[in-house]
């Protein structure tokens, strides 16, 4: 199955290679993937559990004194082999090696991190033809992030950039932004050790390079090391002034169960005006909070409009488009697929819960939807004349999706505030 996958997220100029440029959509495919693989390989251990047996030698041996030829007789099961990658056993065995490793060249002398970096410009040469975000194409970014990586340890061992390397280990884990990162260790032979803090200085810098002898590494620095002050050095996030926005704004808006929506954040860092701006995308001003919104109605108000939830506003202000790669699923399919396929289509993206606002979904592909139902009715009425209102077309619509969904043991009830037919 493993194989499987991995020749499907192939690219192949013959076919386009469409799976590979439905973005999100894509992220759930490698994920569901992932899931499959991972049942089959556990159901594999859990119905072949006598070939997995371990037992003491001398129980063993006791065993076979005693006439006893059955295995399966003896012995304790295991749950999950060291073969499989991630179990208890797996950890346990890779520990037990690095620990030899320890036991047999000394302690470890350099730890190293290593990033991957979404601009990398192999990475970005592949996707500015393809109109696609690193994101996008998460195995494109393992994938050069391996190749880096191994060219990395060559170099360090091969090239002895910091001297004679008697042993690597490293082991790679994945940001909360879904990059893969590197931990690596030297163990460097005795001759080529850092002793003093000298020593670790002549491989070391934490100094901004100068921009004009060392201009390349300057604008590395610049570009993916530098912040901003934090703290009290802000001048923009006076905690006072923090308070007495947060307390107007809460003092003065009238809450209910929409507009209970709790913001943390660290004063030292952050005021509430610029939490607030980031969440719904409001250019509020620091000194001064009467410029900006005094209540949650404000907040919620975009272009006089006035939204029922924050989540309304942040669409309608164009801030969130978590649903938008599945509402141009839905558009591309409409050039090929009839309209039952596309009821079958939205039907499936609700029962598996992958949009978050599948009404505003709706809302955007309904014309879609409807495609072959003022045809069904005509014919079915043997009346080619029949003309439907906008209203007749949503209901039929929503009859079919709700056919659909009672075959799943589901209801468009199940999934407010989608409409239901009447």
């Amino acid at each position: 199955m493993r194989e499987f996958f991995a020749f499907r997220i192939q690219e192949r100029l013959f076919d386009g290679s469409p799976l590979l440029y439905s973005r999100r959509l894509f992220q759930q495919f490698l994920v569901d993937g992932y899931s499959m693989i991972e049942s089959s390989r556990l159901n594999y251990i859990r119905l072949e559990q006598e070939k997995f047996i371990c037992e003491m030698y001398k129980g063993i041996k006791e065993v076979v004194l005693s006439g006893e030829t059955t295995p399966s007789s003896r012995g304790k099961r295991i749950v999950l082999p060291s073969s499989f990658t991630r179990g208890p056993r797996y950890m346990i065995q890779n520990y037990q090696d690095a620990m030899e490793i320890c036991k047999a060249v000394g302690y470890p002398d350099l730890f190293i991190t290593f990033t991957c970096n979404p601009k990398w410009p192999e990475v970005e040469d592949f996707l500015k033809n393809r109109e696609l975000n690193a994101e996008d194409r998460p195995d494109i970014v393992c994938r050069a992030f391996k190749a880096k990586l191994d060219i990395l340890i060559k170099n360090i061992r091969a090239n002895k950039i910091f001297g004679k390397v008697c042993a690597v280990v490293y082991t790679i884990e994945f940001q909360k932004r879904g990059l893969p990162h590197a931990h690596i260790l030297l163990f460097l032979h005795k001759d080529d050790k850092y002793p003093t803090a000298e020593d670790i200085d002549k491989i070391i810098s934490t100094e901004i390079p100068d921009k004009e002898l060392d201009p390349e590494y300057y604008e590395d620095v610049e570009k993916h090391m530098m912040h901003g002050p934090c703290g009290m050095a802000r001048k923009d996030s006076p905690c006072m002034e923090n308070a007495s926005f947060y307390k107007s704004a809460t003092e003065n808006a009238n809450l209910d169960e929409h507009d209970e929506v709790s913001m943390y954040y660290d004063c030292r860092y952050i005021s509430p005006c610029e939490a607030a701006w980031r969440i719904f995308g409001y250019n509020i001003h620091y000194r001064d909070p009467s410029v900006g919104p005094t209540s949650f109605e404000d907040i919620r108000t975009i272009d006089d409009v006035v939204y029922a939830t924050f989540k309304d506003a942040c669409y309608a202000h164009g801030l969130l488009e978590d649903d938008k790669e599945y509402i141009e699923a839905i558009e591309e399919a409409s050039h090929w697929g009839s309209g039952t396929y596309l009821r079958k289509l939205f039907a499936t993206l609700l029962f598996s819960n992958s949009m978050d606002t599948p009404e505003h979904v709706w809302q955007k592909t309904w014309t879609l939807l409807c495609d072959d139902i003022l045809h069904r009715e005509r014919t079915l009425l043997d009346n080619s004349d029949l003309v439907l209102t906008e209203d007749e077309l949503k209901e039929l619509t929503l009859i079919e999706i709700e056919k659909i969904l009672n075959s799943y043991n589901k209801s468009l009830r199940d999934f407010p505030p989608m409409p239901i037919p009447i």
